[in-house]
């Protein structure tokens, strides 16, 4: 009997349909989170006529520009405004992503190979986290990759235009496009292209800039972010590379970066005689230098989804080094690496130390605790008006379930914990703004009423004594 031939490439496409429809549907329950209800919060102001306001009101108002709210508020229009609608926004981004990642990887890695990146891309706890609440890193994601396969083909005009878009969807994007201007030249040496391709990119960028000054009398620093931006000495920049380090490896992540390190001590040789192994390790490390070397003086904090981007490169990377092995230990490597990320969602630092909540699956289980808390103030008739707390705990349902049903009240918000204008206060170790100082007001001059913790997750609703 013939022996039947699988054709990977079209497996492939449909593996990504398929995971893309399960993940639409796994996702459904899951509402924005922390720094993407932000953007939910600017959609809604825009659907409803008042961006104007809502860029005018510092408290809200944090520089961001507001492409990827405005996407939002084109797909509510057409399909109405709730999560379902988001969600399927963000699945058809990450969906298109998968493609773009295949396209670049063809010249790299086997079809049969390309199918296990699916799964890892998938399991990566950043990734996967950040798709369930909407992130717009999720859309940077899907930007950067077709820049790189843009800048790849030349192709210019694209080029310029998603540079454009990268620039209006987010602040961060000033660190993405001098990345990728790095990695357009170091691919193709031609300053005459860049220079063409990032021209009105920059134009727009500053006239978004300049409205925003006039509307607002700031620009791309909000008052919060002021201290944050303020140039240190050099102890602060080695303490950034082994943040950025970390944040890189962290939730599972140093596993592959070990292996793909001990195979370069073993093959540094023969492993970088050919152009592609090079070209995948630089676009690896060109956009970590250019972070910190924009950024590593400062107090800015460095966040997981900072190099979200680039955790597609690094599995790439992985598999393209592991190629030349034989089938069992690229099998038993692979299986490592897929249980190390799966178990990287459960790795919990010391409180002082931050979580990176929104950067692992072990969010999901706060929503449970915060629909058990919901339905505890329900019942006992507290209103949350009486109950302050800290970010992300108090954004109205309104612009993380997109709840039109939403009562006109939310928790207060309260950066001084001693400022009691309150009547009961809640915590959760999901907030990093809880200093020792807060804690130990906690403990002395509040009682706690009811526990909603389930590990790692802690929320506690107190009353004042």
């Amino acid at each position: 009997m013939e022996k039947k031939v699988i054709n990977y490439k079209n497996l492939n496409k449909e593996i990504i349909i398929i995971v893309s429809i399960l993940l639409f549907f796994i996702s459904q329950p899951y509402p924005f989170f922390g720094d993407t209800s932000y953007f939910a919060k600017l959609a809604t102001y825009i659907k409803d006529g008042l961006f104007l306001e809502f860029l005018k009101d510092k408290t809200l108002n944090n520089g961001n520009p507001p492409l990827y709210s405005l996407i939002h508020v084109f797909g509510w229009k057409l399909l109405g405004a709730n999560l379902i609608t988001s969600h399927l926004i963000v699945t058809i981004v990450l969906y298109n992503t998968l493609l773009q990642i295949r396209k670049f990887c063809k010249p790299f890695i086997k079809d049969q190979s390309f199918l296990i990146l699916i799964f890892i891309i998938i399991a990566d706890p950043t990734i996967i986290t950040q798709y369930l609440i909407m992130s717009p890193d999720i859309f940077l994601l899907l930007l950067f990759w077709i820049a790189i396969n843009a800048i790849i083909k030349k192709d210019i005009n694209k080029v310029r235009t998603i540079y454009i878009f990268i620039l209006l969807t987010h602040l961060k994007g000033v660190y993405i496009v001098s990345s990728l201007v790095c990695i357009d030249y170091f691919i193709n040496k031609s300053l005459k292209n860049i220079i063409n391709s990032i021209s009105l990119p920059i134009a727009l960028f500053i006239a978004w800039l300049f409205f925003h000054y006039k509307e607002t009398n700031w620009a791309l620093l909000s008052e919060a972010n002021k201290n944050y931006i303020s140039f240190e000495n050099t102890n602060m920049f080695f303490k950034n590379i082994v943040y950025s380090f970390h944040k890189i490896g962290d939730f599972g992540r140093i596993v592959p970066i070990i292996i793909i390190c001990f195979i370069i001590i073993l093959k540094n040789k023969s492993l970088f005689k050919t152009r592609d192994n090079t070209l995948l390790m630089f676009l690896f490390l060109i956009p970590i230098a250019i972070y910190l070397a924009l950024f590593g003086f400062t107090k800015l904090p460095i966040s997981h989804r900072h190099f979200l981007f680039l955790f597609p490169l690094l599995y790439i990377i992985l598999l393209k080094f592991t190629e030349a092995l034989s089938n069992k230990l690229k099998t038993f490597i692979l299986s490592i690496v897929i249980i190390s990320l799966l178990v990287g969602n459960v790795i919990t630092y010391p409180q002082k130390y931050g979580n990176g909540w929104d950067a692992s699956l072990k969010l999901l289980i706060y929503f449970k605790a915060d629909q058990n808390l919901n339905k505890f103030i329900t019942e006992k008739h507290i209103d949350k008006q009486i109950i302050a707390t800290k970010y992300p705990m108090f954004f109205n349902e309104k612009y993380t379930f997109l709840n039109t049903n939403y009562k006109e009240n939310q928790f207060l918000e309260n950066d001084n914990i001693e400022n009691v204008n309150y009547e009961y206060f809640l915590y959760s170790n999901v907030s990093n703004q809880f200093t020792e100082k807060d804690m130990i007001y906690i403990k002395d001059n509040m009682t706690p009423i009811k526990d909603f913790s389930t590990p790692p997750i802690k929320m506690i609703l107190y009353k004042i004594n």
